[in-house]
């Protein structure tokens, strides 16, 4: 099994991912009221939204996720592309990425499921648990916000390491890879304009929703700039257009005046050149770089860490849900905490145990 080669500006585009949605997390309780448990026993915040100019900025910081799978691709397909997939060569790709997200991902799991047990508010069932085990819960309405609403994202970025995995084993080079790198990128925004369709039922919308094959456009975006890096690096004005399209996106988002088909491209092709821009010429600040190496722990922990101490918070100086010098207070002691926690996890659960598989998988 090779070993993973460090790629400069990448762990900063992590780190830069992971604090826009964390941030985006914080800036929704500050403005929108601390996180509450529904009846179903899933921790969200009240649902309502800011005024315009507050929900705007909200906007920006969740486009994160488009940047999380984009950068994902690129890495992926990074290591990856000279390797030819045969049987043998795709049993190790696949426990190799099992391993990276399993432990670490269970281990959060156990606190979530702790938490919620402790605050009276778990009604999860073994189905529900054992979904989530298999990185499938995203496809089940009833399980894909469950335990943690973050969690979503772990069963789509699996699949997406076997979706890869399946198309390299069994077309075996046999066809251009960018051929079915843009056949599987139509096929994902053909099934976004099914999802967004007006006439859809609500129960089927659900189910696809969270569906891999929707949300794949992001990741093979990023393998794209992999396989054609030199020439979009060529791109003058990257950062730029990057800017561009963002503010494009936000604003189609914020006054609806497109599909999200064609606001999901914008935001996504933006995340691109963005990405392309940082890898181009090296750029790797050390603060970014720190919060991008345990930017998976900071992710598993974010949400839960901050929302205990917000209520906590709330529940002793008794203060409202609207923003205040004491929520701004409770929001800086927060995001620092919770970047804490993150490092913790990162240090005593991710890194131990990244290290162990290695090992165990040569």
């Amino acid at each position: 099994m090779q070993k993973e080669k460090h790629i400069i500006g990448l762990d900063s585009m992590r780190g830069l991912a992971i604090l826009m949605v964390c941030l985006y997390h914080m800036f929704e309780s500050f403005f929108r009221g601390y996180p509450a448990f529904d009846t179903n026993g899933v921790l969200q915040f009240p649902p309502v939204y800011p005024e315009t100019a507050k929900y705007f900025f909200s906007f920006n910081l969740r486009l994160s996720i488009h940047l999380f799978f984009v950068v994902s691709g690129y890495i992926i397909h990074a290591l990856y592309s000279s390797k030819t997939f045969d049987i043998q060569a795709t049993k190790t790709f696949v426990l190799k990425r099992y391993f990276r997200m399993a432990p670490a991902y269970y281990v959060s799991m156990v606190v979530a499921i702790i938490g919620a047990i402790l605050f009276g508010r778990f009604v999860s069932d073994y189905k529900d648990i054992l979904a989530h085990v298999l990185f499938i819960h995203n496809f089940f309405d009833q399980y894909s916000y469950s335990i943690q609403s973050l969690y979503w994202t772990m069963g789509i970025e699996f699949q997406f390491y076997l979706l890869y995995a399946l198309l390299r084993f069994v077309l075996k080079d046999k066809f251009n890879i960018t051929y079915i790198f843009i056949a599987s990128l139509l096929l994902s925004f053909g099934l976004r304009l099914f999802y967004y369709e007006p006439a859809l039922a609500e129960e089927l919308r659900w189910q696809f929703m969270d569906n891999t094959l929707i949300r794949f456009s992001d990741w093979v975006m990023g393998a794209l700039l992999y396989e054609h890096r030199k020439i979009i690096f060529q791109i003058p004005y990257k950062i730029v257009l990057f800017i561009a399209l963002i503010l494009i996106a936000s604003y189609m988002d914020n006054f609806g005046l497109a599909s999200s088909v064609f606001l999901d491209a914008t935001a996504a092709l933006g995340m691109m050149l963005l990405v392309a821009h940082v890898l181009q010429y090296k750029i790797e600040p050390k603060s970014l770089k720190f919060v991008g190496v345990m930017s998976y722990s900071f992710y598993l922990y974010h949400f839960i860490s901050y929302s205990v101490f917000d209520v906590l918070c709330s529940k002793l100086f008794g203060y409202e849900r609207e923003p205040s010098w004491e929520r701004l207070c409770v929001f800086v002691i927060g995001f620092c905490i919770t970047l804490g926690v993150g490092y913790i996890m990162y240090k005593v659960i991710e890194e131990l145990a990244v290290k162990y598989f290695k090992k165990k998988l040569k």
